[in-house]
């Protein structure tokens, strides 16, 4: 699951990077785990990518899926610019 999660981060990194931003610009943080004891072997990983910063973070767990194979953990970020949080509270 370490290398699953590393390995989406990299991919999301990469896709931020094509439009210009980063993962210190990652307002929310969403995870699919199928096993909740390999989430907290994630965390160093998660620091990793967020050294800085701390987006908001969500986790579900997909319960007894029936599903022996597919990734262990699926990630999700969200970037919000600056001028749509304005736009939002104005």
């Amino acid at each position: 699951m370490v290398e699953q999660c590393r390995l989406a981060l990299e991919q999301g990194a990469e896709l931020l990077a094509e439009e210009g931003l980063a993962m210190r610009d990652v307002t929310h943080f969403a995870c699919t785990i199928a096993d909740p004891d390999g989430l907290m072997s994630c965390l160093p990983v998660f620091r990793q990518f967020f050294p800085t910063t701390s987006p908001s973070m969500s986790f579900m767990w997909l319960k007894d899926t029936g599903r022996n194979r597919g990734p262990a953990i699926t990630c999700s970020l969200s970037v919000q610019q600056a001028d749509e949080m304005e736009n939002a509270f104005a």
